[in-house]
């Protein structure tokens, strides 16, 4: 990948946002296929080599209104596609055929995308709860009980983090939490508006980005406005920074890479904290200060950091973070990107999958 974007094609395939329903997970890409949860409760499979819709899935359970999905995403895992809903459910689909191989119904909407680790999957529901399924048959390992603090809230609509050992459960109050995979038991909580002391307190409290395992360490950002680094085993504070990121952030190398809410990007060593480069997009792409912005995710692939959002694609520099290349997309992208075999790929809120070469 040279960093130079240009649009190859563009398909609408899936429902477009509504008021009462929003595409919060990030489509996958695996068995020359785009998986993707649209708001309309439809789990659509679009085949990359044809460039059409391969299949058709509708997890939307009989009785319920359409275009209410919020919340929710897609994983992949070999040949599996493992399925959150706005809905309350967590399915597993053939990612062939889209056929369901099982379904368990928590009547709660979940939060984010599931992820899976092994023989697990996890799940976080709206109400400050995780559940650890069988990755096999979807049976109940566990269920971690947050601390849900202002009744159920879609604002952190973000993924867990696992490895064979623990799984790093964002939840609304503020808190990241660990819990042990194998019996869902607490190992540590911390409560970012308090580790995290002399942030500026907002309403809001929420974690705002979603939590990185990197090697020994949890990073992870609030609403506070602050991005920090925390030891994997204790929850000891490791680092932290005055940053209210956007997204997840991203690692790689000695290097991590993240979006902050004020539509820069930013570039900081990993062990310490430290920061080497700091971009602003609207002053680097020249963009008039009245043009609502609204950045939707990063990725670092190819060498090249690439973000997506108000309706651009844009490549930067990993090194010193100047724009290397910018596209203009029909259509407002809903997450970040997504690389596969040189190919970028980006679900609008549109409903629309746009692919840049």
């Amino acid at each position: 990948y040279s960093g130079g974007l240009i649009v190859d094609w563009s398909l609408d395939v899936g429902s477009a946002e509504t008021r009462t329903s929003r595409i919060l997970g990030q489509p996958v890409v695996g068995n020359g296929h785009l998986y993707f949860l649209d708001p309309d409760g439809r789990v659509i499979a679009l085949s990359l080599e044809d460039r059409r819709s391969a299949w058709t899935r509708s997890v939307r359970p009989d009785g319920e209104d359409g275009g209410r999905g919020v919340g929710g995403g897609v994983a992949l895992d070999g040949g599996t596609l493992f399925v959150s809903t706005g809905y309350g459910e967590v399915l597993a689909l053939n990612a062939q055929n889209g056929d369901v191989q099982w379904r368990r119904r928590y009547g709660i909407p979940f939060r984010a995308a599931p992820t899976v680790h092994g023989a697990r999957v996890y799940a976080g529901l709206m109400t400050d709860q995780t559940v650890a399924l069988q990755r096999s048959d979807g049976s109940e390992i566990w269920l971690h009980e947050g601390a849900l603090k202002q009744g159920p809230s879609m604002l952190n609509a973000l993924p867990a983090a696992a490895n064979d050992d623990v799984v790093i459960a964002p939840y609304s109050t503020g808190e990241i939490v660990a819990v042990r995979a194998d019996n869902g038991r607490e190992a540590w909580r911390v409560p970012l508006t308090e580790a995290l002391q002399g942030a500026i307190q907002i309403e809001i409290e929420d974690v705002a980005g979603g939590p990185v395992i990197d090697a020994d360490s949890v990073i992870a950002g609030g609403a506070t406005g602050q991005l920090a680094s925390f030891d994997l085993q204790t929850g000891a504070l490791q680092w932290r920074v005055p940053l209210t990121i956007a997204h997840t952030p991203r690692v790689t190398g000695e290097w991590m890479y993240a979006l902050t809410t004020e539509g820069e990007i930013v570039c900081l060593r990993r062990g310490t904290g430290n920061l080497r480069w700091r971009t602003n997009l609207a002053d680097a792409l020249g963009i008039d200060d009245d043009e609502d912005l609204s950045w939707a995710g990063l990725i670092i692939a190819g060498g090249k950091v690439l973000v997506a959002g108000s309706r651009r694609m844009v490549s930067l520099d990993p090194s010193d973070g100047s724009v290397l290349n910018s596209a203009a997309i029909q259509g407002d992208p809903a997450s970040a990107p997504i690389l596969a075999d040189g190919t970028l790929y980006v679900l609008t809120r549109e409903g629309a999958v746009v692919a840049l070469n």
